[in-house]
């Protein structure tokens, strides 16, 4: 599993894929990444509206957010389909540290 700590100032890429019912890697029809900083300020990002988005490939989707605040950031990603009903979700989060000593175990 990645380090979940990054340096204040970075660009931490979150990921996601989304799979069809069966088992076959697919584009939602609207995604959507919502950004939760440490002071409660959530953004939403849409796919195909802002660029911070990225399809990597058939379903799978990445991000590189900024972090400027240290804390503990909190990522979702939100797929849905043609009628607009939540066919997936994945969450993760960072620490953001303000000095990181990458030399830790």
């Amino acid at each position: 599993m990645p380090d979940p700590r990054v340096a204040k100032g970075s660009l931490p890429r979150v990921s996601a894929e989304f799979y069809s019912a069966a088992g076959v890697l697919t584009d939602p029809t609207t995604l959507y990444l919502y950004v939760k900083e440490p002071d409660g300020i959530i953004t939403q990002y849409t796919y195909l509206v802002d660029l911070i988005i990225v399809r990597d490939a058939a379903g799978q989707y990445h991000a590189d957010v900024p972090v400027d605040k240290n804390g503990i950031w909190r990522f979702k990603w939100q797929a849905l389909d043609a009628l607009g009903v939540n066919t997936a979700a994945s969450e993760s989060l960072i620490y953001v540290y303000s000095h990181y000593d990458n030399t830790e175990g």
